[in-house]
C-alpha cells in the first residue's frame, strides 16, 4: 500500500484592503505610517503560491515603516486615501478603480478573494466578485468599526452619522452576502457584532511576530514605569489613564513616570490636562516610534503596560508588552477578554472605570509576586498569537471551508 499522498496544491489570494503604503517610481521600496495587519499578510505570503494586495498606495510620501515584500507578493494600487472619510472623500478616483480591477479577468487567475469589511470596499468588490467571476470571497473584520466611528468623529455630529450609515448599510449588505455558499468571514479577535452566520465566522488572533518574544527573568525591579503605545485618540482611552495615573501620583507614589507612545487627534488635549492635574513632569510624551529597537528597548525598560480602550479588536500593543515581559493592564472591549483573564495573565477593568484602572495599576505596583504570575502567564498567551501559527490557520480555513470543492 503506497502511503505517499500529493501534497495540497498551494492557492492564489487576492486580497483588497485599506491600509495605505508609500512606494518609490520603480516600486522597489515601500513603506508605510503604521502596517497593522499589513505584516501579518507578509506572513501569509509565505503559506500560498502568489498573494496580490490590491490597497491604497502613492509614490508621494515616505512612511516610517519599511515594508520587506515576499518575492510572491505583489501591489495593485488603488489612489491613495487614508481612512473611511477619506475614502468618501476620495471616492470619485477610487470607487472606479475598485470596479475596474473587480470586473478584470485578472481575478480570474485567483483561487478565493479577500476584502476588509464592512464597509464601502466590500460593498462594491463583493457583490462585482460574486457576480462576475462566482469567486469565493472571504471577509476580513478588524474591530467595531460604528464604535470607532462614534468616537473618532464624536466632535462632529453630521460627519459622524453619516459615516455611521454608510456603515450600517453595508453592514447589512454583508450580511446579505454571508449567506452565499462561497462566502467566509474572518474577524480579528472574537467580536460579538459579528454573531450571525456562526458557522460561516472565524476568529483569528495573528498579533506579534515570533521575533519580538524576549523573556524577562528578574520580577525584585521596583515597578517604576508605566507604558501605553497606541493612537491618541478618544476611543482609545487615554484620557482615562491620565486622571487614574494623576490619582496614583497624588497617594505619594512620586518615583512613577507614565510614558505614553504615538500620537493623533488628542495628543494636544492629553498634554493639556497633565499640565492641569500638575503631572506633566511625570508624563513622557515620545510621539511615534516605529516598531524597532528604540521602541522594544522603551518596552524592556517599563513593568506595566496599560491599555484603557473603549473599543478594540485584537490590540497589537497589548500583546507586544505581554511578549515582552510588562504586566498587563486593559480594559474588557472587543476580543481582550477572550485571550485576557483577569488576575491571570493580566488584570481587567470596565472601560471609563478610571478608579478602577488606577487599582488595577496600584495592585501591580505594589505586588511583585502578582506581576511575576501575571508576565509568566502571558508567555504562555503570547505564544499562541503569533503570525506564524495564525496564517497557517487562515490558509486550512480557507482550504476546508471555501475551497472545498476545488480541493
Amino acid at each position: 500500500m503506497n502511503s505517499s499522498r500529493k501534497p495540497k496544491k498551494l492557492i492564489k489570494l487576492i486580497i483588497f484592503f485599506n491600509v495605505p503604503i508609500y512606494y518609490t517610481q520603480n516600486e522597489k521600496y515601500f513603506s508605510a505610517d503604521f502596517i497593522n495587519a499589513l505584516d501579518f499578510f507578509l506572513e501569509v505570503a509565505h503559506n500560498v503560491e502568489y498573494l496580490t494586495l490590491c490597497i491604497p498606495a502613492s509614490s508621494k510620501g515616505n512612511g516610517p515603516v519599511k515594508i520587506d515584500m515576499p518575492d510572491n507578493m505583489n501591489i495593485l494600487s488603488l489612489p491613495y486615501y487614508c481612512g473611511e472619510f477619506g475614502l468618501l472623500k476620495q471616492g470619485y478616483k477610487v470607487i472606479p478603480s475598485l470596479l475596474l480591477i473587480a470586473i478584470r479577468k485578472i481575478i480570474k487567475n485567483y483561487d478565493a478573494v479577500g476584502i476588509v469589511a464592512p464597509g464601502i470596499i466590500s460593498s462594491i468588490v463583493a457583490p462585482t466578485v460574486h457576480f462576475f467571476h462566482d469567486k469565493p470571497i472571504f471577509f476580513i473584520v478588524r474591530g467595531d468599526k460604528q464604535k470607532t466611528i462614534h468616537f473618532a468623529f464624536k466632535n462632529s455630529f453630521y460627519k459622524r452619522d453619516f459615516i455611521k450609515s454608510v456603515i450600517y448599510l453595508t453592514d447589512l449588505f454583508l450580511r446579505w452576502l454571508l449567506k452565499k455558499e462561497k462566502t467566509i468571514m474572518f474577524t480579528i479577535g472574537r467580536m460579538e457584532t459579528y454573531n450571525y452566520v456562526k458557522t460561516k465566522i472565524f476568529t483569528l488572533s495573528p498579533v506579534i511576530p515570533n521575533s519580538i518574544i524576549s523573556q524577562k527573568s528578574d520580577f525584585s525591579i521596583e515597578a517604576k514605569d508605566i507604558l501605553y503605545v497606541g493612537r491618541l485618540s478618544g476611543e482609545k482611552g487615554v484620557s482615562d489613564l491620565v486622571s487614574a495615573f494623576a490619582e496614583i501620583i497624588k497617594e505619594g507614589y512620586d518615583n512613577l513616570t507614565l510614558h505614553i507612545v504615538g500620537s493623533g487627534p488628542e495628543e494636544k488635549l492629553l498634554r493639556t490636562k497633565a499640565i492641569k492635574l500638575g503631572i506633566l513632569k511625570k508624563v513622557k510624551f515620545h510621539g511615534f516610534i516605529p516598531r524597532g529597537n528604540q521602541l522594544w528597548n522603551l518596552f524592556d525598560k517599563s513593568q506595566i503596560f496599560v491599555l484603557p480602550s473603549y473599543t478594540e479588536g485584537l490590540p497589537r500593543g497589548l500583546f507586544e508588552a505581554m511578549a515582552r515581559g510588562l504586566a498587563v493592564v486593559a480594559t474588557n472591549v472587543g476580543g481582550i477578554p477572550n485571550k485576557i483573564i483577569d488576575g491571570e495573565n493580566g488584570l481587567l477593568v470596565r472601560p471609563g472605570d478610571v478608579r478602577g484602572l488606577k487599582e488595577a495599576i496600584q495592585k501591580l505596583i505594589q505586588d511583585s509576586e502578582l506581576r511575576r504570575r501575571v508576565v509568566t502567564k502571558g508567555y504562555k498567551t503570547v505564544s499562541e498569537v503569533t503570525f506564524q501559527k495564525q496564517a497557517k490557520q487562515m490558509i486550512e480555513i480557507i482550504n476546508k471551508k471555501l475551497l472545498i470543492n476545488k480541493q
